[in-house]
């Protein structure tokens, strides 16, 4: 069975938080909502290149599902 991100839109944040913790697809949703914003501002306020804001946001993600 496939996850369908179509649900993605039909959470709020919260719901999509409270659902994470018991399915790691629910994660991917806070993921895809945020991905681009998140890698914008660190963009912006770390001046670093593409790539290594592509990995600061990796590893923030991934501290984040640690938690």
């Amino acid at each position: 069975m496939f996850f369908k991100t179509e649900i993605c839109k039909q959470l709020s944040d919260r719901e999509l938080i409270q659902k994470s913790l018991e399915d790691v697809n629910y994660f991917a949703c806070l993921v895809l909502n945020y991905e681009q914003k998140l890698l914008n501002y660190i963009r912006k306020i770390s001046q670093s290149t593409p790539e290594e804001a592509e990995d600061i946001l990796q590893d923030s993600f991934i501290k984040i599902w640690k938690i």
